[in-house]
């Protein structure tokens, strides 16, 4: 694959003079861009159901069975624990999880999505999936797995052991 070093051709929708000063930007302030992009078109496709990205992602991961504590949930977003507490009392709040106490540990609640709230992530995920699907746009294949491998390296390096290191 040839990937070019200094672009000079703007995607679609996107005039020349825009793209030249913005390919000059620091590549935190670009990704930063994306991600705000990003949340703004999550929350626009979920409207309808009054519930927020972040709170449908969260609701989705516990669904997936890959958070079923606060203190996953945390670890998954890299949020701190009173973000999690407020958006699980807004899931809570919305009818679409439920806490329990854990089985094996009495200290523990568990979270689980009720009915309700699988039945909202099953109607809203077509529209979550376009925005996803939209952003990938006019990209190959094989570009997808190489921006899916730079982001994934990138977040190793900034959560990695020595990432509060001073080099």
């Amino acid at each position: 694959m040839s990937v070019k070093k200094n672009p000079t051709v703007p995607p679609a929708g996107m005039d020349i003079e825009s793209y030249q000063t913005q390919h000059k930007m620091p590549l935190g302030f670009l990704m930063g861009m994306v991600n705000n992009a990003l949340i703004h078109r999550v929350d626009m496709a979920l409207a309808p159901w009054s519930i927020t990205g972040s709170q449908w992602g969260v609701c989705r991961m516990i669904q997936k069975g890959l958070g079923s504590t606060a203190a996953d949930l945390c670890r998954i977003y890299g949020y701190d624990s009173g973000a999690i507490a407020r958006i699980l009392q807004a899931l809570e709040k919305k009818g679409l999880i439920r806490r329990e106490r854990s089985p094996d540990d009495q200290r523990r609640m568990d979270i689980k999505v009720t009915d309700q709230g699988h039945a909202l992530i099953a109607e809203s995920l077509p529209s979550v999936r376009r925005v996803g699907t939209r952003t990938i746009k006019g990209f190959t294949e094989e570009e997808v797995s190489l921006f899916k491998d730079f982001v994934l390296r990138a977040y190793v390096q900034l959560i990695g052991e020595d990432a509060d290191e001073e080099e």
